[in-house]
């Protein structure tokens, strides 16, 4: 039976479908888009869990391993950057566990202790 993704009712999933760091409501609220991804592997994994790009690149979690990928464009910030759709593989052995690290284009923690981000 397939899991949605790994969460307190899901401990066993440990994978996350395919997907885009980009919301596209961020482009309108004041920190404005997620630029940048910074994703820390925070331990090894026996077999499987790796982060898995569109057009086949894979980063096999290793513990102090970093990944840093644009979620938009360069040249205007405000667009997607198609290439850096990504899922997390299923972990087949051992327990990943790592940090996810998002950089907006503006300042994102005046706005999210003023309750402006969500």
């Amino acid at each position: 039976k397939p899991c949605p993704e790994a969460d307190e009712n899901h401990p066993d999933c440990q994978f996350y479908r395919r997907h885009h760091d980009t919301i596209p409501e961020m482009v309108r609220m004041q920190p404005g888009p997620r630029v940048y991804t910074f994703f820390l592997y925070l331990s090894d994994v026996e077999l499987g869990g790796g982060t898995k790009f569109d057009g086949g690149f894979t980063v096999q979690p290793r513990a102090g391993r970093a990944v840093l990928w644009p979620s938009t464009l360069d040249n205007d910030p405000f667009v997607k950057d198609d290439r850096t759709h990504h899922e997390a593989l299923p972990v087949l052995k051992g327990v990943k566990f790592a940090a996810n690290f998002w950089l907006h284009q503006y300042d994102y923690k005046t706005p999210h202790y003023s309750g402006c981000t969500t």
